[in-house]
């Protein structure tokens, strides 16, 4: 019996002592192990509940914060003003500009008239549909008149090369003979009219006329110094400089900024429009390369910006068949 008793406390020893080990050894709940991860975090720096990144084109504010952030990293001074379309409730409103900053957008934001409406891929205009706003007009008007020089910037595509008119895509007018700028197209060419106190309030005393539009999307600037006029593709000059005399103290400030057709007239185009957007100043040939650079990235709409890679390190992409860079 004494043998069974002491066996018994032995066995109960080694077992107490196996709890108290394993108490005593035990890691506290809330110390990290080898396996514990941090939690993840979302682009805006918070923890994400379900331990993944949220998405930026979820929210479409916050896609609209991005598309700023865009326009804020570009390398060059703001524009006046900039719509940029890309599919957002809000692309009737500018992005941002020095005369229109956040906040300040109500007076600036356009009325559709007619077929016009806003995708991913940009401003999609047709049968005769535009979008104008009195406010910008006479806003963007009085600023450049008071500089005396100006840069129109565009991201466009046309739908048709047979536009005669010329056909509007986007400019500052009254109506088919009055006008302070019209950026349009002719067939296979860029029309450009200015007007001057020498040029006539039709602009067309020099017309500028630019060839080499087709039906793939195109980056345009057209800049006036007060002296000269000058039109750059993709980021080149074409050689086309022309001199304009005259002076931009005949611009009427009561003209509205229109896209897509004229204001009291018909001149429709057809096409898409990525983005417009005006300077007071006549961009220099290293800004215009910039501005090409910095286009906003294929995948607008969806939130992103997307950092440019050094070329050395850039990946070299396959091209889908029949597709290129040009294409929507």
């Amino acid at each position: 019996m004494r043998i069974l008793i002491t066996a018994a406390l032995l066995v109960l020893g080694l077992v107490l002592g196996a709890v108290a080990r394993k108490f005593v050894g035990a890691p506290k709940s809330n110390a990290p192990t080898e396996t514990d991860h941090p939690p993840e975090k979302t682009h805006s720096g918070g923890e994400s509940k379900s331990g993944a990144a949220k998405t930026p084109a979820a929210d479409p504010a916050d896609r609209r914060e991005l598309e700023r952030a865009w326009l804020a990293e570009r390398p060059l001074k703001p524009p006046l003003t900039i719509y940029l379309f890309t599919g957002s409730k809000n692309d009737l409103e500018p992005l941002g500009g020095t005369l229109a900053p956040p906040g300040q957008f109500e007076p600036w934001k356009l009325s559709v008239e007619g077929s016009a409406a806003s995708s991913e891929k940009g401003l999609v205009v047709q049968d005769g549909g535009k979008l104008i706003s009195q406010y910008a007009g006479s806003a963007l008007s009085f600023a450049i008149k008071q500089k005396g020089a100006f840069s129109l910037e565009a991201h466009v595509q046309s739908a048709d090369q047979n536009h005669t008119g010329p056909a509007r895509i986007a400019g500052l007018s009254a109506d088919a003979n009055k006008r302070n700028l019209t950026f349009g197209q002719e067939k296979g060419e860029w029309v450009v009219r200015i007007r001057t106190t020498a040029t006539g309030e039709n602009g067309t005393n020099p017309e500028l006329r630019v060839p080499g539009l087709n039906a793939t999307r195109t980056h345009v600037i057209v800049t006036y110094d007060g002296k000269r006029a000058r039109v750059f593709m993709n980021g080149l000059e074409i050689k086309l400089e022309k001199s304009v005399s005259g002076t931009l103290e005949n611009w009427d400030s009561a003209f509205p900024l229109v896209l897509g057709n004229e204001a009291g007239e018909a001149k429709p185009w057809a096409g898409v429009i990525r983005f417009v957007a005006l300077y007071d100043r006549a961009l220099g040939t290293s800004e215009v390369k910039q501005a090409f650079d910095s286009l906003f990235p294929d995948g607008a709409g969806l939130g992103v910006v997307a950092p440019k890679a050094p070329p050395e390190k850039s990946p070299k992409k396959e091209r889908p068949e029949g597709k290129t860079n040009e294409d929507f």
